[in-house]
């Protein structure tokens, strides 16, 4: 098992490769690892929790959620395995 530091930097090494990736590679990504459907839970959630506020307080939740379940996905198994072999 890792330490907490070791998942903090994984987790961050992660971001910081999500948000280098190329938007089309991250919208393929995302589909593969979440699904459609999932990201339709996602959305609904955020606006059941958040009713009243504008579309893009929504649109952030949703992507934090995102975020947070490649985390998760990415600690499973590398979602970007180039990395990993960087790491390793």
């Amino acid at each position: 098992m890792h330490s907490l530091e070791e998942r903090a930097q994984n987790a961050l090494d992660l971001i910081i490769a999500l948000e280098d990736a190329e938007q089309d590679q991250f919208k393929q990504l995302v589909i593969g690892q979440i699904g459609k459907e999932l990201l339709a839970v996602f959305g609904w959630y955020a606006n059941a929790v958040f009713p009243d506020n504008p579309e893009e307080d929504v649109h952030d939740l949703v992507h934090l959620m995102i975020t947070a379940y490649l985390i998760k996905s990415n600690e499973m198994e590398p979602l970007f395995p180039q990395m990993s072999a960087q790491e390793g």
